[in-house]
């Protein structure tokens, strides 16, 4: 029988991401057997498969023919290398043709090993129509001026899109991370008050906050929205480097503070959930760039001649940036490898990265040569010095 506080949790989780804004399935790494699924995937169902009779079986049995093969490949590969796999504008004709961009991500155990893979998906089709309509009816001597503008347009909205998605993966997966680490220790007797299990609990928990907050707020997105409060900085470093730990079991990550102890307080004005998601978006950006068993250096200091600001970094050992790139790492859709299909991305978290750090009065930039790896800083004012962007 199921610990009480476990069903509870798993309950939660499957309301939760039942709720979600995007569909989301998840399947089983190594037979490819589809685990669940939310509403909003249902039209990616065979017209043949009620959505609920599909759970449990294969990914060939619900799928049509035409694309079961190719689907395959691709489920194949990201379960064998666990490179996560990106496609815009997929068309699905059943029942009616729709367009979707879709997302593949591994999920590990707490050992490192690929045991699902996990799905998302954003309904695209309105955009797509809409567009390709555009583009037939305007009058010839407007179709200059109006692409321009449409195509503007176009990218404001694959961009909220896009952002969605990229940052909704993440609380979702480390949300399937805890839960599995707590299923598999109960299933082996042990006690859920151990102070490890705890944090695990407090960290779902967390991370469901986190998805409802995205939920709520993803739609004014564009603007980037602060919500300023008096806190003390090194406590939500040191939480998200902890939880960082725990999910990133191929990688050494550990935090540095120079002259600064443990127990002393960088207090100032800051976003709490902007200032988790900046690091996040930095060290998953290192783990993404990284070899497996590299490490990755989070470290903290007080910056100026009066400490006025605080400086904070994230290095790796990857395979860093072409001198030529660096000048364009921060813009929107922009990716400094574009030519390595193998490592996936939509461009999308180093332009929030800096978008948010400049709402906080605060100043990004990036130290690398190709094949030496990354050092990303971050400076940011404490109190009583820069005014953040708060609109």
């Amino acid at each position: 029988m199921d610990n009480p506080d476990i069903t509870h949790i798993r309950q939660y989780a499957e309301s939760m991401i039942e709720h979600l804004p995007i569909g989301v399935a998840l399947y089983d790494a190594s037979n490819l057997r589809l685990l669940k699924a939310n509403a909003l995937f249902h039209p990616f169902f065979s017209q043949f498969w009620h959505p609920g009779r599909a759970v449990g079986h294969l990914l060939t049995d619900w799928q049509p023919r035409s694309r079961a093969s190719d689907l395959m490949a691709i489920f194949r590969t990201v379960a064998e290398t666990g490179i996560p796999y990106h496609v815009e504008e997929f068309p699905s004709p059943q029942p009616d043709l729709s367009y979707w961009n879709w997302t593949l991500d591994p999920v590990r155990d707490h050992d490192g090993r690929i045991i699902q893979l996990l799905q998302t998906v954003i309904d695209v089709t309105q955009q797509v129509i809409a567009r390709q309509q555009s583009e037939t009816t305007r009058s010839p001597h407007l179709q200059k001026s109006w692409e321009g503008e449409a195509e503007l347009q176009r990218q404001e909205v694959h961009a909220l899109l896009s952002i969605t998605s990229h940052e909704m993966r993440t609380p979702i997966t480390a949300i399937q991370g805890f839960a599995d680490i707590l299923l598999q220790q109960v299933g082996q007797g042990e006690d859920l008050g151990t102070e490890q299990n705890r944090y695990f609990i407090q960290g779902i928990v967390e991370q469901c906050q986190r998805l409802t907050r995205l939920s709520n707020e993803m739609l004014d997105a564009s603007r980037l929205l602060l919500h300023l409060e008096h806190l003390d900085l090194l406590p939500i470093l040191t939480r998200v480097v902890k939880s960082q730990v725990l999910l990133s079991t191929q990688h050494h990550i550990h935090l540095v503070l120079e002259d600064i102890d443990e127990h002393e307080r960088i207090t100032g004005y800051f976003d709490e959930g902007r200032i988790i998601q900046i690091m996040n978006n930095l060290i998953n950006n290192a783990i993404k760039y990284s070899p497996a068993s590299s490490e990755i250096e989070i470290g903290l200091r007080r910056h100026g001649e009066q400490s006025e600001e605080v400086l904070v970094w994230v290095k790796d050992q990857g395979i860093g940036i072409p001198t030529s790139e660096l000048p364009h790492i921060f813009t929107r859709f922009h990716r400094a490898h574009p030519t390595q299909r193998s490592i996936s991305g939509l461009g999308i978290g180093l332009y929030l990265v800096n978008e948010l750090v400049i709402r906080h009065g605060g100043y990004v930039w990036v130290e690398s040569a190709e094949g030496s790896g990354s050092t990303f800083y971050v400076l940011l004012p404490l109190i009583g010095e820069k005014e953040p962007i708060t609109g």
